[in-house]
């Protein structure tokens, strides 16, 4: 259930309330993705940085003030795969060149991803196991794609799970 509340000055205030059912899967983020005007290129945020850094691999990360664009959070790696998230983010702004667009802040310190890929782009553009070896180039999309999420699966052992006595 998603609560969305308008405010007069602007602001919106979203309130999630995720209830698993069944079976679920291990699940490699919890949070939500907005499609964001392309013009939306600067990002500046309070977090872990200047590099991509990851619920298990973020102690290396910088805590403080960080400016770049979304194009330069992209990290190309050989083998696509999700890339670029910011840990810790206590807010994160996207603006276009004259300095208007969006601020985000969470309840909690979010894990953060501004992107011009979709994960699918990243996923269907390398060859899956038992396949040829392949990369089909990547195409960026003109929007800008924003994760913000609340809680994030590592590279090592971390998981999310969730349980449920619903039936």
């Amino acid at each position: 259930v998603a609560e969305w509340t308008f405010r007069p000055s602007g602001r919106i205030a979203v309130k999630h309330d995720v209830t698993p059912f069944g079976a679920v899967p291990i699940l490699t983020r919890l949070g939500m993705t907005w499609r964001l005007e392309p013009s939306l290129e600067n990002v500046s945020y309070y977090g872990r940085g200047p590099w991509e850094n990851y619920v298990d691999r973020m102690e290396g990360g910088l805590f403080r003030v960080w400016k770049t664009t979304v194009k330069d959070m992209f990290v190309d790696y050989m083998r696509p795969q999700d890339n670029g998230y910011r840990c810790d983010v206590r807010w994160v702004a996207l603006t276009d060149a004259e300095g208007k667009g969006v601020r985000f802040r969470g309840s909690d310190p979010l894990f953060v991803q501004a992107s011009h890929y979709l994960w699918e782009d990243l996923y269907f553009a390398r060859h899956q196991l038992g396949d040829e070896r392949r990369r089909a180039p990547l195409v960026p999309h003109e929007a800008t794609f924003l994760n913000l999420d609340l809680r994030q699966s590592g590279f090592g052992d971390v998981k999310i799970t969730a349980t449920t006595d619903a039936k």
